[in-house]
């Protein structure tokens, strides 16, 4: 069995891409937005093209250590999988 590792709290500030491609976009900016209004985060701009070393299509979103214990769980209940 594989076990998961979860991310640990070990720094002052982060940030997290939220992967999607063309069928995923609007879920995917809309997990985004909802991140920011409930955290009171930065987001970056739902970019609908490779930006950078990206995989796929991302948005970013930008967050302290202050946030991380409660975003990162929402995330994982949030998040398509």
């Amino acid at each position: 069995m594989n076990k998961v590792n979860f991310p640990v709290n070990n720094y002052d500030a982060y940030h997290a891409h939220v992967y999607f491609d063309k069928e995923t976009f609007t879920f995917a900016k809309a997990l985004c937005e909802k991140a920011g209004e409930l955290f009171q985060l930065q987001v970056g701009r739902a970019h609908q093209k490779l930006v950078g070393p990206h995989p796929r299509w991302s948005c970013q979103l930008l967050f302290t250590s202050s946030d991380f214990e409660q975003l990162i769980p929402w995330l994982k209940k949030n998040a398509m999988v």
